[in-house]
């Protein structure tokens, strides 16, 4: 049997594969909602520098936050590709980049939420 149906054929390759999918793609729907609800004047938060116990924010426009959006999906394909480019050598190792591809989107999607919340 070829690698590639190996690798398609792989239970927890497929798990995690499809777990990878479902997550980036709701994490990418919440944070699009959320940009999309943001108010008109609000301005995020892009920078934080706290010297000799100032606190000094820049901030940024919206648009930046969708560079967000952009990454998940980036990683998403990237990591899936690199996945199936080592599987024939090392399944372990494309067990682990799946799965640090789904710590990637959850940090990820926690920039997002506290960079996007105004209270």
């Amino acid at each position: 049997m070829n690698s590639k149906n190996k690798y398609f054929h792989d239970r927890v390759v497929l798990l995690l594969l499809s777990f990878n999918v479902l997550v980036s793609v709701l994490a990418s729907l919440i944070i699009l909602l959320k940009l999309v609800n943001l108010p008109t004047d609000y301005y995020p938060f892009v920078q934080g520098r706290f010297p000799a116990g100032q606190k000094i924010y820049n901030t940024g426009s919206v648009v930046s936050l969708y560079s967000l959006v952009v990454f998940i999906v980036l990683t998403l394909v990237i990591n899936g590709i690199l996945s199936h480019k080592v599987y024939p050598h090392k399944k372990d190792f494309s067990i682990i980049i799946l799965s640090l591809n789904l710590l990637l989107v959850a940090l990820t999607y926690l920039v997002s939420q506290s960079l996007t919340s105004f209270s």
